[in-house]
């Protein structure tokens, strides 16, 4: 699913974190607002009850499981190609996209995380007040605040609109998909004006026991290595002096 367009954008990857913290009962919804997939409601209810009354298996909680990207847009090069959302790009555009993950401990399976995805949203990594950041809007199908130079801001009596670039065949036929499978709001949506953001929310997530989860292969300190129900290989470092949860 693309949850967010130009699809067709060109971007470098910076960084991919993985952030796992526990969710506990007693404020948490305040701090973690996600939905569950039916066939696991039920668990995680009672995982959240035994969590914070410290009953049950303290090895069973319910964690994040994030996937936090950074990334640079980055300026065209006629490689991209002369449609290319890229065209308006001098130089790098710092961006941040966030995918809301959970995982629970699978009751049959050792070393394995059910995981499942409630949400997410992609953010500008650059000053508000910065050219870059004006770009980015225009990018995303908001007001143009480009009427010379690429990133010069006019006054305001000068902006025009930019219309909505309109979805492609193959993005309607997603988003219809995203929200009857999954009950996606927001999803493929125009970006926020005043704070540059994109975001939308599973209201139906797909995931439960033996359908999309990771095996941890190790686990130390410093290091987690997982790979995925599909074969995908995960290799983690820690950073910033986090705490093992």
């Amino acid at each position: 699913f693309e949850m967010f367009r130009p699809s067709n954008l060109v971007l470098s990857i910076e960084a991919v974190f993985n952030p796992m913290e526990v969710v506990s009962a007693d404020g948490g919804s305040k701090k973690h607002q996600f939905s569950v997939p039916k066939t696991l409601q039920e668990e995680v209810r009672h995982i959240l009850e035994d969590t914070a009354t410290a009953k049950g298996d303290p090895k069973v909680v319910l964690r994040t499981y994030h996937i936090v990207t950074a990334f640079n847009i980055e300026p065209y090069s006629p490689s991209f190609g002369p449609s290319s959302p890229n065209s308006i790009v001098q130089s790098p555009i710092r961006g941040i996209m966030t995918v809301y993950g959970y995982a629970l401990p699978d009751p049959d399976q050792p070393d394995r995380l059910s995981v499942w995805f409630s949400g997410g949203k992609v953010e500008c990594g650059e000053s508000k007040s910065s050219p870059e950041f004006q770009v980015w809007k225009r990018i995303f199908g908001t007001p143009s605040a480009v009427a010379g130079g690429v990133g010069e801001v006019p006054p305001k009596k000068k902006r025009v609109l930019t219309p909505p670039r309109r979805r492609t065949f193959r993005e309607g036929v997603m988003v219809i998909a995203a929200r009857l499978l999954m009950g996606a709001e927001g999803y493929n949506d125009e970006v926020d004006e005043e704070s540059g953001e994109m975001g939308y929310t599973f209201s139906r997530p797909v995931g439960g026991h033996g359908k999309a989860y990771v095996d941890i292969i190790h686990l130390d300190e410093c290091t987690r290595v997982m790979r995925g129900h599909a074969g995908t290989l995960y290799v983690f470092t820690r950073v910033g002096g986090g705490k093992r949860q």
